[in-house]
């Protein structure tokens, strides 16, 4: 709890912000509002582990949220709780960028105290492996292919 600060930028649901209090971490709570892009991208460079969190609901397990590539450009350890089925999974999976959970996983929370515990030992690394493939110069130029095919 000492060594948590949990920053939450953009529009973020009174139920998130319940639950935060809830669980006993008001004081480590910093909502920021609206950022720019380029704030949020220095945000997520400058932070030791990203949240990312759809909605648990089936129709919302083929939607990606534009800025889980930007996570995955930031080289920031990602946890991601959503959907089951979510097509997220399949993205952090493919570029080594983070883990996905579901909302009643029971597996978060070690997930989390390993995170912790390397950051405590200052080992807490980014993601390494190549992400060229999800630039969105990149994502563009797949489409192009696939809408002439």
């Amino acid at each position: 709890k000492n060594d948590l600060k949990l920053q939450l930028a953009g529009n973020v649901s009174q139920n998130i912000t319940d639950s935060i209090q809830k669980a006993g971490l008001k004081n480590q709570l910093v909502l920021l509002g609206y950022v720019d892009h380029d704030n949020a991208v220095q945000l997520m460079n400058n932070s030791q582990v990203l949240l990312l969190i759809e909605i648990d609901k089936p129709e919302t397990k083929a939607i990606i949220p534009g800025k889980t590539f930007e996570y995955i450009a930031s080289r920031r350890p990602v946890i991601a709780i959503g959907p089951e089925g979510s097509d997220i999974k399949g993205l952090l999976d493919e570029s080594g960028s983070g883990n996905y959970f579901n909302y009643n996983d029971d597996q978060l929370k070690s997930k989390i105290l390993e995170l912790y515990n390397i950051y405590k030992k200052e080992a807490l690394t980014g993601n390494e492996k190549p992400i060229d493939n999800y630039h969105r110069k990149e994502l563009t130029k797949q489409l192009v292919q696939i809408l002439e095919s």
